[in-house]
């Protein structure tokens, strides 16, 4: 089940974006996420994990690893220049709070289709 930490992780992160939360908390939030879905996707890629068989139509193959370690370290790196961009240009602020819920949820969804085995679930995240 290490493989699910993938999908919820970024969803409880989305979760505040929802409400009132004040922008500079949101995008410590992505940043937060997205360095805890790099450790994650790591730590699947084969560092501390061995492949894991599947369980309930959610794999983590080889390629499953490869590609999770590549998604989520590109986000973070995209998170980082979001924060850093974000930060310098103030009038990008009012609209902070709902791209970084989007962001999430892509990186939640985009996990979910490289954990899966099952085609209808893929299909839904797609």
């Amino acid at each position: 089940m290490m493989p699910l930490i993938l999908v919820v992780v970024p969803l409880l992160f989305a979760a505040p974006c929802a409400f009132g939360v004040q922008p500079r908390v949101v995008l410590e939030l992505l940043i937060g996420a997205g360095l805890l879905e790099t450790i994650a996707a790591v730590a699947i890629g084969g560092v501390l994990l061995p492949e894991t068989p599947s369980v309930i139509h959610l794999r983590a193959d080889a390629t499953t690893r490869l590609f999770a370690v590549l998604i989520n370290v590109i986000f973070f790196g995209i998170a980082v220049y979001v924060w850093n961009r974000v930060r310098t240009t103030p009038e990008l602020e009012p609209g902070i709070r709902r791209f970084v819920g989007l962001a999430l949820l892509f990186l939640a969804a985009a996990n979910f289709v490289l954990i899966t085995n099952h085609l209808v679930a893929m299909w839904i995240a797609l």
